[in-house]
């Protein structure tokens, strides 16, 4: 429960136009009052939230201790700092996306949360409506901007790659706009693509397919909290984003310079972002964890192989031990 939690609101919305938050209210439903909960009771409360990015858990305990320091205030005791509550966190490699192997591997993720929904709710929800993102989020990582994408044409669009760009794409990226070119529809003749443009409309939506239009099956389906962090993570600005940290990645690889917070930054860095210098160090911090987030995700990948590798040399031992023992006895 929360202690004089309409008063808290009526309070706050002096100073916010919303000062309700969805995840201070989960507590709503605790059999004791908040503020009255111990540091281990709250964890285990928080234990089955869907796990968030640690940006996101940062601003829930801010939260919780605005609500805190409003009780102090109140002349309640308070004995736990909202700041030591462990929310469940993502693995750091699910919040970036290294590859367009990525961006297949979390559409999947996406597509067996929509199954979900469906057995759940008695949906009927398509996949195939994230077609059109999906191939618009893969141009994306390779550098095309919203409009560019926008831009191109059906024809544009082959099987030997995009006319006009010079792409890696791999096969199943090819496999994916190809895809998306030859749809027709969504779900039956009701729901029928129409243009010649690569980015098509359906005709009940009318004629206007602007940038928005791009991410508009991300940002309207439905899915349970713990995939909600997908339709943010698969948007084309972001995975836009991605795209260029992977250039400095690989750019880093070939000239063997690293990307440092405390040096200079140099021009090959700023030439790949381009934007104005007040961006460029937000970008470099986001880079960095990048990077380090990259890396560990490398580096656990080759420890699984190393201990793979070290588990069949085992069974080899053990085979070769029970041979040596047959052969003994045919002796």
């Amino acid at each position: 429960m929360l202690y004089l939690i309409d008063d808290y609101i009526a309070e706050r919305k002096k100073i916010v136009k919303n000062p309700l938050d969805s995840d201070l209210l989960k507590f709503q439903e605790c059999e004791k009052f908040l503020h009255e909960m111990t540091l281990d009771e709250i964890n285990k409360e928080v234990s089955s939230w869907s796990p968030v990015l640690d940006t996101t858990a940062l601003r829930r305990a801010r939260i919780i201790n605005q609500y805190f320091d409003w009780l102090k205030s109140q002349g309640q005791e308070i004995s736990v700092d909202a700041r030591d509550i462990k929310f469940p966190i993502k693995d750091s490699s699910d919040n970036f996306i290294f590859s367009t192997n990525d961006i297949q591997k979390y559409y999947d993720i996406l597509h067996r949360a929509i199954e979900e929904n469906n057995v759940l709710n008695g949906t009927t929800t398509s996949v195939d409506i994230f077609n059109m993102s999906q191939a618009a989020g893969i141009l994306a990582f390779y550098g095309l901007s919203d409009e560019q994408i926008l831009e191109l044409d059906c024809s544009d669009v082959q099987p030997d790659g995009v006319r006009g760009y010079d792409l890696p794409l791999t096969q199943n990226d090819i496999d994916v706009l190809l895809r998306y070119k030859t749809m027709t529809n969504y779900e039956g003749n009701n729901n029928r693509l129409r243009g010649e443009k690569y980015i098509r409309n359906r005709v009940k939506d009318g004629a206007v397919t602007d940038i928005y239009y791009l991410n508009r099956p991300l940002g309207r389906i439905k899915v349970s909290e713990k995939y909600e962090y997908l339709k943010t993570l698969l948007r084309t600005p972001q995975l836009y984003l991605f795209g260029k940290f992977n250039q400095v990645y690989l750019e880093e690889k070939k000239r063997g310079e690293i990307i440092s917070s405390e040096k200079n930054t140099p021009k090959w860095f700023q030439d790949i972002f381009h934007v104005s210098k007040n961006w460029i160090t937000k970008r470099k911090r986001e880079y960095i964890e990048y990077r380090n987030a990259r890396d560990e995700s490398r580096d656990s990948a080759n420890n699984a192989i190393v201990e793979q590798i070290i588990d069949i040399n085992s069974q080899i031992a053990e085979l070769n031990q029970k041979v040596e023992e047959l052969r003994k006895q045919l002796v």
